[in-house]
């Protein structure tokens, strides 16, 4: 089968949890499956590529196009057209899509669709007036009721999507996000400690870890851990990591006496850097594999000053692996 996958949410600046699941999406099926084809689809006027995990031996084509999103999605909305499987040059035979967005498609392609929530339908004052407009114009109920197959992430997102939208519940499976293998990492003692001292962390700690937004509930969050604490439930400190909180959010952590810490990144250790070559070898790999060897070479580069840095290498042995 010929399988097109949406990566739209890979282009996020900072990536979400929909970004991190469709990435993690991508890693798995690129692992287990040897026999279907994968097309990419992305679409940025402006702006890096979108950051995909290493194919291996899947086979896997990305098909970036270069259109202003307001134009093409305007284009999706209203005049259902460019189909991106023409804009990809294949005729697929199914298509993933791992959140609601614009798109078009021509007849006779399976539709695939994963649903995270409806609040914008069941708490839209939580949105922005530019969000709840978003979610208006790509129509996400009408996109529901064309998808041949949705998966929700929970027993409650089907149940919304049941009685909200009228989907037939033999329609929906319900698939529950799991950990990444990236971060189950064996954290014996000298591990923990190396964390705890370069993030500055209490001994005992609560920690939210997301974007900082009202549908997300912080202020329940401080409030439910502040009345533990003094009632002596619990002596954990409560950390919240994330994007920059709303004007009504900061006035409440404000109200509360909550401590504002801006955690600025410790300085880069020899092993923090190695890890980052590591990984910008993997990529090295890849791009050769895509043709793009200017960007590869850009990347050697910088990896190799790492290790001049980091004095594994002189300038002189470098220019021998260079030459060689």
């Amino acid at each position: 089968m010929k399988i097109g996958v949406d990566i739209r949410p890979l282009q996020e600046t900072k990536k979400s949890g929909v970004g991190e699941l469709t990435y993690e999406l991508l890693a798995a099926l690129f692992r287990i499956d040897r026999e279907n084809e994968y097309f990419l689809f992305s679409n940025t006027r402006h702006g890096l590529l979108p950051q995909i995990p290493p194919a291996g031996e899947a086979r896997v084509t990305h098909i970036h196009k270069r259109f202003s999103n307001k134009i093409l999605n305007f284009r999706f909305r209203f005049f259902h057209a460019p189909k991106i499987d023409r804009l990809i040059g294949e005729k697929l035979d199914a298509f993933i899509f791992p959140n609601i967005n614009f798109y078009a498609l021509s007849p006779g392609i399976d539709k695939y669709l994963i649903i995270h929530d409806l609040s914008f339908e069941i708490f839209p004052d939580f949105f922005s007036n530019k969000g709840r407009l978003w979610h208006k114009m790509v129509h996400t109920k009408n996109f529901c009721r064309e998808a041949d197959r949705i998966v929700a992430v929970s027993k409650n997102t089907k149940n919304d999507l049941i009685h909200l939208y009228n989907i037939p519940p033999e329609k929906i499976s319900v698939i529950y996000p799991c950990i990444s293998e990236r971060l189950k990492i064996p954290a014996d003692s000298n591990l923990k400690k190396t964390v705890k001292d370069k993030y500055r962390l209490p001994e005992k700690f609560i920690l939210y870890l997301g974007n900082i937004e009202a549908r997300k509930n912080i202020v329940g969050l401080v409030q439910t851990c502040k009345a533990l604490r003094q009632k002596g439930i619990i002596d954990h400190e409560l950390i919240v990591g994330g994007a920059s909180p709303f004007a009504e959010n900061k006035k409440f952590f404000k109200e509360h006496g909550t401590r504002k810490r801006k955690h600025n990144e410790p300085t880069i250790t020899p092993v923090d850097m190695l890890e980052h070559c590591h990984y910008m070898i993997d990529k090295i790999e890849e791009f050769v594999v895509q043709k793009r060897i200017q960007k590869a070479c850009r990347w050697l580069g910088f990896v190799q000053g790492c290790l001049w840095t980091l004095r594994y290498y002189s300038i002189e042995e470098l220019r021998k692996h260079n030459s060689a």
